[in-house]
């Protein structure tokens, strides 16, 4: 932090270095223990991996009919902009390499027609399992495709799973109703664990 002192007359701002502390289980320690605010440094240094390049696949493997779905659903202003490469650009799907452009993972991930052919694990698979006490597998789902049709996809299934229920209640006219799950909630659990999971190779276990 910077104090301002009075040094030789002069009003000058001096420089306290801050000391970083981490959680570690039930204890406040300081960061610099055992290496650990160089490992952290290291590691907030590094490129997201959504952000990274695609190495092995190309440009075209991005759909334009895809991209302009979304941007026309958003009601992005790049949809007005005639150049898909620099549609891409504006979007960060791609990034230049030398004289050519290559896609970065998350373009793949969303606008790839399956982007299990670069990450093993991006499917969802959905299970019902039977009422009874043996968990005898009902029925099950997998659903593929770029990461918003499969959450579409996901979506429209699980929605048609609930059930609404109505009761009578005694002295009222009205009818008491509520469904077996909330929509809101099963969609925040879906996002929820389509956001917070890798899907760099060596995860390759689908979202379930």
């Amino acid at each position: 932090m910077l104090f301002p002192e009075w040094i030789g007359g002069r009003l000058i701002l001096v420089w306290y270095g801050c000391r970083y502390r981490v959680r570690m289980g039930t204890e406040t320690v300081a960061a610099e223990r055992g290496g650990l605010l160089e490992t952290l440094i290291r590691q907030a240094a590094r490129v997201p991996w959504d952000d990274r390049r695609a190495l092995d696949a190309h440009v075209q493997d991005i759909h334009e009919a895809k991209v302009r779905e979304f941007l026309h659903e958003v009601r992005s202003g790049l949809l007005d902009e005639r150049d898909i490469g620099r549609t891409y650009r504006g979007m960060r799907l791609t990034t230049k390499v030398n004289d050519h452009e290559l896609p970065r993972n998350v373009g793949l991930l969303f606008f790839s027609q399956e982007p299990t052919e670069w990450f093993r694990g991006a499917k969802i698979e959905v299970v019902q399992f039977a009422a009874d006490r043996g968990g005898d597998v009902q029925d099950e789902r997998v659903f593929t495709g770029g990461l918003l049709d499969q959450y579409r996809g996901c979506m429209t299934y699980l929605g048609n799973l609930l059930v609404n229920h109505l009761q009578k209640q005694e002295c009222r006219s009205r009818v008491r109703s509520w469904v077996s799950y909330p929509p809101a909630a099963i969609r925040e659990a879906l996002v929820n664990a389509l956001y917070h999971r890798s899907y760099d190779v060596p995860y390759p276990d689908p979202t379930k």
